[in-house]
């Protein structure tokens, strides 16, 4: 149906385009060995890796704009509660895959082989075993319990909530926190990759 469809084209939107053009971003810059100015430079590793991901963040909460003009109009949804933990959730989550897309960037100093990991986390892990085209409780028993570590799981179900059930916070604190960890993990693990730019003479 379309209200169940809804929230997982707005899931899958935001979960595509933020850390595709971050990781296209960062990979030109290792491609191109552009990246080297900025190691020479005397910004540092956090400093940096926050920039691009503030910058693809932006991204992705301007892209929530036509997106929830599609869900109010063509998928006929509207909040059900409380909006607060769908806005809260939505800059976390925005961050997350900006942080995802940096991270890929950052690992993989190529832009064909960047775009490739992005579908993968993005497309192969969120469409298909996050519970967006299909429950979680449906996914093979063996392959289930991957879901619990795919950041767009979280997610759909704090959209559901604050579009067709309303329980607020207290159905999704935990969900939002847990996107939180998510994208934390993500910027630690891309620090611990530019984190060499930061050595001094």
């Amino acid at each position: 149906s379309r209200k169940y469809s809804g929230p997982g084209v707005f899931v899958l939107a935001i979960s595509m385009f933020p850390p595709l053009l971050a990781a296209l971003a960062m990979a030109k810059e290792g491609e191109n060995k552009t990246i080297l100015q900025v190691y020479v430079s005397s910004i540092s590793a956090h400093e940096f890796l926050l920039g691009k991901i503030l910058a693809f963040m932006t991204v992705g909460l301007c892209e929530c704009v036509p997106l929830m003009v599609l869900l109010f109009t063509y998928f006929g949804l509207h909040f059900a509660g409380d909006p607060v933990p769908f806005l809260v959730a939505t800059v976390l989550y925005t961050f997350c895959v900006a942080s995802f897309g940096v991270l890929v960037g950052a690992a993989i100093p190529s832009q064909a082989a960047a775009i490739q990991a992005v579908a993968m986390g993005g497309f192969l892990l969120v469409f298909l075993l996050s519970g967006l085209i299909f429950p979680v409780q449906n996914i093979p028993a063996g392959i289930r319990w991957v879901s619990q570590f795919i950041w767009g799981t979280y997610y759909i179900y704090i959209v559901r909530d604050a579009l067709l059930q309303g329980g607020g916070w207290a159905a999704t604190w935990a969900k939002v926190l847990v996107i939180a960890l998510i994208g934390f993990v993500f910027y630690c693990i891309a620090w611990l990759n530019m984190r060499r730019m930061q050595v001094k003479a």
